[in-house]
């Protein structure tokens, strides 16, 4: 069962793997088209990139994925394709392959903002469990945990994560009101659990026809022509489908309030509201709505949902941004206003 239970989780890596190889029926597209680098102008226009208030550190980082891009995803490509034989590794062939798994993460959090942390914690928990235990020595049993990861999509949900990093960007993000008019921008960390469907355009877009055909909250794009179309800001070629990320008005305005009020109950009740503790998917900088955690949350009368397309570079050692359009949704926390 122990295995078993390891090749679902292992499944994630092999089907990223797979995933990446389909790109627009070009196996070899990620390996030499994708930019990571382009992730990290996305991460830091959507205020997720820790060190951004260094430009030094900014520049370094980016050079560095820039140049190193093609090397960086052949061992990406490596590692999670070696999923699909890791029930058959030696032990400490698996604890390195599982120890590989979490720099990857960690090269996220730092590059992307992307904190994997239940995937950390579980692959630590895996490489423990393989040191202290004995694992059955049974060829059939590791041809049928093998076997699973082969098949797990069939049977329980699996990540696959697959796409290209382009540099278009449709960046949502929050604004508060207060009673004297003045706005704060609100850091993602302040919905805690919520910052990820938030983050992931779960609710759409404000105004659908200005954004960008990009199928994620990281600037991500499923084929070669929208990845060109990112890079040179192609607006045509990058036009959405009207389909795409349709607005929920309705469900978002209900939810804000809530989540507004029950943000104000624990105020009332702990007399603060540590929503920088959670362990979130996406971080923030500190220094990122600083003047909101000093405001009275009980001043606040609306929040602004904001949309922005972006197009984004690098020059001069520096990200550059151009703006396309822009619009915002007012919510009010009085629905009766």
């Amino acid at each position: 069962m122990f295995l078993l239970a390891v090749a679902v989780h292992l499944a994630n890596y092999f089907w990223s793997f797979v995933a990446k190889l389909q790109l627009d029926n070009a196996p070899l597209l990620w390996l030499t088209e994708n930019n990571p680098a382009a992730l990290f102008l996305v991460a830091l226009d959507d205020d997720h990139i820790l060190f951004s208030a260094y430009p030094f550190i900014v520049e370094w980082i980016y050079r560095i994925m820039d140049q190193t891009h093609l090397i960086a995803n052949f061992f990406i490509l490596v590692i999670q394709g070696t999923a699909l034989l890791a029930i058959f590794l030696p032990k400490r062939l698996l604890v390195l392959l599982l120890i590989a798994f979490d720099l990857m993460h960690v090269s996220l959090i730092v590059v992307g903002g992307l904190n994997f942390w239940p995937w950390i914690m579980l692959n630590l928990l895996i490489a423990y469990v393989v040191i202290k235990t004995p694992i059955s020595d049974s060829v059939l049993v590791k041809l049928a945990a093998t076997a699973f990861i082969v098949v797990a999509p069939r049977f329980v949900s699996i990540t696959q994560l697959g796409w290209l990093d382009s540099s278009a960007n449709n960046k949502l993000s929050f604004e508060a009101i207060d009673k004297n008019g003045k706005r704060y921008r609100v850091p993602t960390n302040f919905f805690t659990f919520y910052s990820y469907p938030l983050g992931h355009m779960d609710y759409g877009l404000p105004d659908p026809r200005i954004g960008f055909e990009v199928g994620s909250p990281n600037g991500g794009v499923y084929t070669k022509g929208l990845l060109e179309a990112g890079r040179s800001c192609d607006m045509a070629a990058l036009e959405r489908r009207p389909e795409m990320f349709p607005f929920k008005s309705e469900p978002l305005a209900v939810f804000i309030r809530n989540y507004h009020h029950a943000a104000l109950s624990f105020y009332r009740a702990l007399g603060a509201f540590p929503y920088d503790l959670y362990p979130h998917h996406f971080y923030v900088p500190l220094s990122t709505g600083a003047d909101f955690r000093r405001l009275n949350k009980s001043d606040i009368v609306a929040y602004i949902y904001k949309q922005e397309t972006v197009c984004l570079s690098f020059s001069g050692g520096h990200p550059q941004r151009k703006l396309i359009a822009s619009t915002e949704y007012r919510i009010d926390v009085d629905a009766d206003r």
